[in-house]
């Protein structure tokens, strides 16, 4: 994942002092899980991850957890940009294994709050038997977007999808990595799973954000559809299906440096180079 920086206007902070945090917490306790996720995510801007995640932390302790799925899914953001900078392997795959701990956690979190918030694999299955894309976006849109049982804002889902999809991405490397290592074949069946489980999530954040941007990127290089591009390339290649790898790589904006003799291998590595 490419470094990234902030295209999109940040949340609106509040600015308070010690003082003022803990009367708005004793005054207005539905509030504070949305105080706590404003301030992590001025803290992940700057890139200070430790941080964002303490205040991610602190409404899961409190009594009010209306709000848990905001933490839960800033975490999970704070895992996959940690794990980018880690540098022993222990340390991040640890993180890597939390972040779909907290997007599972997440996703419980606002289906306690829905009358009719399908089960994950309920809301994969509809998707996946939709018999057109038009009706599988339609699938995607009326479970997750359209449910005002308890609203949840579009950028949630497509940040919550684009998290899922870069656990997905790591799965899939780590598997292969693992392959190339041993040649064990009893990996190939998890390899292919977890590039399938890629395709489905970012087939989902396409239907409800085709533009996707990041909004809080921390660095110099915004992530956005680009990135679920290549991912989605990468993918195809792992899987075998070259056709549609080169069809997502068409869509990938930055890739002038390709040229007709260039393999789809060599050209995607221009992309991150």
């Amino acid at each position: 994942m490419k470094n990234s920086k902030l295209i999109l206007l940040a949340l609106a902070l509040l600015v308070v002092g010690c003082d003022s945090l803990g009367e708005l917490q004793e005054n207005s306790e539905v509030l504070s899980g949305k105080y706590y996720d404003s301030m992590a995510w001025q803290e992940f801007l700057n890139a200070n991850f430790d941080d964002a995640e303490e205040l991610f932390l602190a409404p899961l302790s409190g009594e009010n957890r209306t709000y848990d799925y905001l933490s839960y899914l800033g975490l999970s953001w704070v895992s996959i940009y940690k794990s980018n900078i880690e540098s022993e392997n222990s340390g991040r795959n640890s993180l890597r294994s939390s972040i779909i701990i907290d997007i599972d956690s997440a996703y419980s979190s606002i289906s306690n709050n829905r009358l009719n918030q399908v089960s994950w694999d309920d809301l994969v299955e509809k998707m996946e038997e939709a018999p057109s894309s038009y009706a599988a976006c339609d699938t995607v849109n009326r479970h997750l977007t359209a449910d005002t049982s308890y609203v949840i804002e579009e950028i949630y889902w497509s940040n919550f999808l684009a998290a899922s999809s870069f656990y997905s991405s790591f799965n899939g490397s780590s598997y292969s990595n693992q392959y190339y290592q041993t040649n064990d074949d009893l990996l190939l069946d998890s390899i292919a799973i977890a590039y399938n489980d890629l395709i489905t999530k970012t087939d989902m954040l396409l239907c409800v954000d085709p533009e996707y941007l990041f909004p809080y990127n921390p660095y110099s290089d915004k992530l956005d559809v680009n990135d679920i591009y290549f991912m989605r390339a990468n993918a195809y290649i792992r899987l075998g299906n070259l056709e549609k790898a080169e069809a997502s790589k068409n869509m990938i904006e930055g890739l002038e440096n390709c040229t007709s003799s260039m393999t789809i291998f060599e050209c995607l590595s221009t992309y991150i180079e």
